[in-house]
């Protein structure tokens, strides 16, 4: 591959990653995440909450992470989002993984996020999932 070409797979992958991290943009912000209250149960069976106690309302819903996989992780796409720090290679794994730190700590927006970037991913060709875990 001549110095043009490559320049040209560069600039397209570096608009591949634009284009899907602003699609995760709208979609973690276009989300509507469950809220939830937290608090101590009036009993160890109970599922009301005992008011005479410290109760928290959180607006964003529960907490957790999500992430993008790409795999292969030698894949062109995969080497470049490596070699631009977008993503970081999984050791054993033969990915490479980008983790959502948009949206502080709602599981629900990370998800809308990593649901919406794969989306994009993959209707350029690139093999790609996303996962999540609550925390």
């Amino acid at each position: 591959m001549n110095t043009t070409e490559k320049k040209a797979m560069e600039e397209n992958f570096r608009a591949i990653w634009k284009e899907a991290y602003e699609a995760g943009l709208a979609a973690g912000k276009g989300s509507n995440p469950a809220p939830m209250i937290v608090g101590e149960a009036k009993s160890f069976f109970s599922n009301e909450i005992d008011t005479t106690k410290p109760t928290y309302f959180v607006s964003e819903g529960c907490c957790g992470f999500a992430w993008i996989v790409v795999r292969p992780g030698n894949s062109p796409f995969a080497r470049w989002a490596t070699k631009n720090k977008n993503a970081r290679p999984e050791y054993g794994g033969g990915t490479c993984v980008y983790w959502v730190g948009e949206f502080n700590q709602s599981m629900d927006r990370k998800e809308s996020f990593a649901y919406a970037f794969t989306d994009v991913l993959k209707k350029h060709g690139i093999k790609a999932y996303s996962k999540s875990r609550m925390d």
